[in-house]
């Protein structure tokens, strides 16, 4: 009997150092496993937010182009009518009372101007189509900072109040209210200069990059400057300034 419970005991000492041995490599092939997945979670969630990251970067690029479009079209737009202005001024010899009705026809055509009013080399408006700035005075040099060359239209930063004769200094108007002036200097006869004034009205470009905005991302925010960093239109919550600097702004 002896040799019998011996071998017993052999066989009951050796079941456990059997059994031990696959635990162990269940449980490291078990972690292998779960790190695998762990950094494929990892690499897969790296790729997505990639992804997205490009994704969002093209809509971005896409809504900047289609906002620089629009404006560029705009602008080009009073350009063209300001030339048009410009060339009977000159020609024809026309006074600047006598445009009258072309600048209200005009005006007609663009809804985003407010106004289009010639005005004196002194300041003082000779015509416009909005009557409470005809005989008014203009800064210009406030509204158009730098020299005017002839045949070349300029672009102003922004202004505070609704009409061209708005002294920010006297008159009351809330503050998020303006417009941007683009002017053009044409010679009415050889001892005699006039500059065309058009204001444009910043929330025909802020509409359009509104509508734009609603198929970006949510906080997404749009800001059209001139090259000198001058804010002209903004869209969303920037908390700057309408006229404010872009130069210092991160």
């Amino acid at each position: 009997m002896k040799p019998i419970f011996s071998t017993m005991q052999r066989g009951l000492s050796g079941i456990p150092r059997i059994s031990r041995i696959p635990g162990a490599r269940v449980l490291a092939v078990g972690l292998a496993v779960m790190l695998t997945v762990l950094a494929g979670t990892l690499v897969l969630m790296g790729l997505e937010l990639r992804r997205t990251e490009a994704q969002d970067r093209h809509q971005l690029e896409l809504l900047a182009s289609f906002a620089e479009a629009h404006t560029t079209q705009l602008l080009d737009n009073t350009k063209l009518s300001l030339d048009s202005l410009a060339q009977r001024l000159a020609s024809a010899g026309a006074a600047p009372e006598q445009l009258q009705a072309q600048q209200s026809m005009l005006l007609h055509g663009l809804p985003f101007l407010r106004s289009i009013a010639v005005v004196s080399l002194q300041g003082q408006v000779l015509a416009s189509t909005a009557p409470a700035d005809h005989g008014g005075w203009v800064d210009l040099a406030r509204l158009l900072p730098g020299q005017l060359a002839e045949d070349r239209t300029a672009i102003g930063p922004w202004a505070p109040g609704r009409t061209l004769t708005h002294d920010p200094h006297r008159d009351t108007a809330p503050s998020a209210l303006g417009f941007v002036p683009m002017a053009r200097l044409v010679r009415i006869a050889p001892d005699r200069g006039a500059v065309l004034v058009a204001q444009i009205n910043p929330d025909a470009l802020a509409t359009y990059q509104q509508q734009l905005t609603q198929a970006a991302s949510p906080g997404t925010q749009v800001l059209l400057a001139l090259d000198n960093g001058s804010l002209l239109s903004q869209v969303g919550s920037t908390g700057l300034p309408a006229g404010s600097s872009l130069r210092h702004q991160p």
